[in-house]
Formats: C-alpha cells, structure tokens, sequence
C-alpha cells in the first residue's frame, strides 16, 4: 500500500437501543385538566414518602387525549421498526409524585413491550437516566476523552415539561434525587401487545389479547 492510501473501514453500529423523545404533546388546557385530577387526588392524601396514584389512568376522561395519543404514536413507532402487530393497548397508566430530595431506585417495566414517561411539572432537576443494557461491557472500561452514546453506561434524558420519552419496556432506568424545590409530576405508561407475537413455525410465538 503506497504511503498517500488509507484504509477504508466501515463503521457498523449494531443492536441499537431505540429511545424516542417527543416534545410538545400536549396543549396548555390538557396539561392543566390533568395536574388539576393529580393535585386533587395527592392533597386529599398524607404521604411521606414516594406517591403514585392508580394504574388506570388511561381510563379516566382527564386523561383521554393523552391516552389516544400515545396508542396512535406507539402504534406508528412499532410499525416503523419493521414488526408486524396487529394492535396495541395501555395496560398501566399512572402519576408519579417525588417531592425535593426524593428518588426512584432502578427498575424495569416487567411483561409489556414499550414504556414512557411524560412530565407535567419539572424544573429539569431530576432526569431520566437509562443503564446500558450490554452489562457485558463492563468487564473493561477505559478512561474516556469525552462521554457520548457509544462510551457511556450511563445515559441522561432532562425532564422537561410536556415532553414524553419511549423507550423498551426491559431497559433499566432510574430517577436521581430531585434537587428542585418544587414536586417532580409526570405520568408512566406501559404498551403491550395485542394479537400474535412471533412466528408458528419457529415454535416461540404466543396469542396475547
């Protein structure tokens, strides 16, 4: 190879995550309907602690246009990542209330496909943060020039007000503690599937209704 050629390499970036950020959901009147039910429902209560009301959020009127909503784009977002569902549903909707200094430990979203978050009041003092699922990578870290999506095990997402984010339902995520002066208020979801899941013929598929 003469001195002036390079090697010509080819960048694969394989696996990825899909993590989607949706700005602007929502108008001002809906915003206010919802955290009017919210605040109603947490000053009716004492809790010390971490609050969560309900699971079936999406059933309540307050809630509907964000409940359709996210069917439409949960729907959309699958069908553009190439899969074949016959529908989709909300099978947990549900307000979650950390005061200053309170956290949300790590966790998944167990037997459900995709799931969001979508905040109603936030100072962008307490992100969303996602863990690398490759727990593998682990094994060597190397100091790093700079952080990024390809380096990083973990990953920050602010919260801001009337942005919701999807993301899989198995990726591990968790809540730092809120270090505004103001109550962190957002809304969780989780989408399943309806309909077949997976294929007859390679004997792994299943019937969810």
């Amino acid at each position: 190879m003469a001195k002036e050629e390079t090697m010509a390499m080819i960048h694969h970036v394989c696996y990825p995550t899909d993590i989607f950020e949706i700005p602007g959901v929502l108008n001002d009147d809906d915003m206010k309907m919802m955290m009017k039910y919210i605040n109603n429902q947490y000053s009716a209560r004492n809790y010390d602690e971490n609050w969560q009301l309900g699971y079936d959020l999406h059933t309540r009127p307050e809630f509907e246009k964000l409940a359709k909503f996210l069917i439409t784009l949960n729907k959309d977002l699958i069908k553009k990542s190439g899969y074949d569902v016959e529908d989709v549903r909300i099978s947990d909707m549900w307000a979650n209330v950390l005061k200053p200094n309170e956290t949300h430990p790590p966790h998944t979203h167990s037997n459900n496909f995709l799931s969001g978050v979508y905040y109603l009041h936030a100072e962008k003092a307490s992100a969303l943060l996602v863990f690398d699922p490759v727990t593998e990578r682990d094994v060597i870290r190397p100091r790093k020039k700079w952080d990024d999506k390809h380096n990083s095990s973990i990953l920050q997402f602010q919260s801001i007000p009337n942005t919701a984010y999807i993301f899989p339902s198995w990726l591990k995520h968790y809540v730092p503690p809120n270090i505004s002066k103001s109550n962190r208020i957002s809304i969780s979801w989780n989408i399943s599937l309806v309909g077949q899941v997976g294929e007859h013929h390679e004997f792994q598929s299943a019937e969810y209704k």
